[in-house]
């Protein structure tokens, strides 16, 4: 049994799921990129969560929101239950897709604190070594500037899916909406910010990270993978990414 989650309406939440011995199942080309967005924007809708920023990594996603009605565990349950099954459909596999460890939730009770997450999560494509720059990774939705904006971007709904062996498979029935406008809302909100502030903290935690980072690489005397090659990865592969 899970510990008990501390639940309070309007709490801003950084949250995070790994996958099944940290397997490539999340991998975000193309496709899985529309199926992750449009069934995370379904369910955010159904159960009030405002999103402010996401990344969607090969083995595990990041997720900074607020839950408006204290109905986060809710959330989850149904989006990860109809997350696993598109995966399961997509890359033709019965495998788990999460482990059992229940999903990692922060509560970020400061301006601080949450300016931190956000930052956090643009930067993920950089810390774990893929690129150099994060907004090259094609799972990252979040941009810096998205800290003091609203942001709208369509997704349409997977009615059919493309295996990796080239079959199709129907998905989804009639009765999901046909597409979905993914809304992240500005973080500035959230924390009563002024917007223009607000960026200018978020990119400064955004550039002290990535040149830490890069230092790192470079006294190590590593390169990063690149998306070419974290991209042809093996589902069945297990690494951080």
């Amino acid at each position: 049994m899970s510990r008990p989650q501390y639940v309070v309406r309007g709490q801003v939440i950084l949250a995070d799921r790994v996958s099944l011995e940290h397997r490539f199942l999340l991998r975000p080309d193309r496709q899985m990129r529309g199926i992750f967005f449009y069934l995370l924007q379904v369910y955010a809708g159904v159960y009030g969560i405002r999103i402010h920023a996401v990344v969607l990594m090969s083995t595990h996603y990041h997720l900074l929101f607020t839950d408006v009605r204290g109905v986060r565990g809710d959330f989850f349950q149904a989006f990860h239950a109809m997350l696993a099954k598109a995966v399961q459909v997509y890359r033709g596999t019965k495998a788990v897709l999460f482990d059992k460890r229940p999903t990692s939730q922060t509560d970020n009770v400061t301006v601080k604190a949450c300016v931190e997450a956000m930052a956090y999560i643009i930067c993920n494509p950089t810390a774990a070594g893929i690129v150099e720059d994060p907004t090259q990774w094609p799972g990252l939705f979040t941009r810096v500037e998205d800290a003091g904006r609203r942001r709208v971007q369509r997704f349409e709904a997977p009615r059919w899916i493309r295996r990796e062996d080239g079959t199709q498979v129907p998905f989804l029935g009639h009765w999901w909406p046909d597409y979905v406008d993914l809304v992240q809302e500005p973080l500035c909100e959230a924390i009563d910010v002024d917007p223009d502030a607000c960026v200018a903290a978020v990119r400064k935690r955004v550039d002290e990270l990535i040149a830490e980072k890069r230092a790192e690489q470079a006294k190590k005397g590593w390169r990063f993978v690149g998306v070419m090659h974290a991209m042809q990865c093996s589902k069945e592969r297990s690494r951080r990414a």
